[in-house]
C-alpha cells in the first residue's frame, strides 16, 4: 500500500525539492500544499498537493521499496537459484506458470517459505 503522507525529512531526499527540513516547509507554504500534524510536532504532506514530478519520484521509490523487500540476500543467492531450478525441472509447464504468478502476487520469499514449510511437514 503506497503512502499518503509524507514528512518534510522524506521529501528533502526528492531531487526537485529543497534539501532542508526548513527549505521544504518554507517552499510548501509558498506553494499551499495541504498538510497535517503528527505527534503534535511532526509536519506531513499529502501526496495530492505536491507537484506531479515529485509524485512520480515517490510512486518509483516506494516500488522500488517493495521490489528490494523481495529480494535474496546476498548468502541465499545460490541457495534460492537452485531451489528455484530445481522445482523447475520437476513440474509441468502449466504448474510452472502458476508458480511465477503465486511468486508475483504473494513475493519469492513467501513462495520460498511455503515450499520450505511444505517440505518439512513431510
Amino acid at each position: 500500500m503506497e503512502s499518503e503522507w509524507f514528512t518534510a525529512k522524506q521529501l528533502t531526499e526528492i531531487a526537485p525539492l529543497p534539501t532542508t527540513p526548513q527549505g521544504l516547509h518554507s517552499h510548501a507554504r509558498k506553494s499551499e500544499w495541504v498538510r497535517r500534524m503528527r505527534d503534535g510536532k511532526t509536519i506531513e504532506y499529502h501526496i495530492d498537493s505536491l507537484p506531479e514530478e515529485v509524485k512520480e519520484v515517490l510512486h518509483l521509490h516506494q516500488l522500488n521499496e517493495t521490489r528490494a523487500y523481495y529480494r535474496l540476500q546476498p548468502n541465499d543467492e545460490s541457495t534460492g537459484a537452485k531451489l528455484w531450478d530445481d522445482v523447475c525441472e520437476k513440474i509441468p509447464l502449466l504448474q510452472r506458470k502458476k508458480l511465477v504468478e503465486l511468486a508475483l502476487l504473494e513475493g519469492v520469499n513467501a513462495v520460498f517459505f511455503r515450499l520450505a514449510s511444505s517440505l518439512t511437514l513431510r
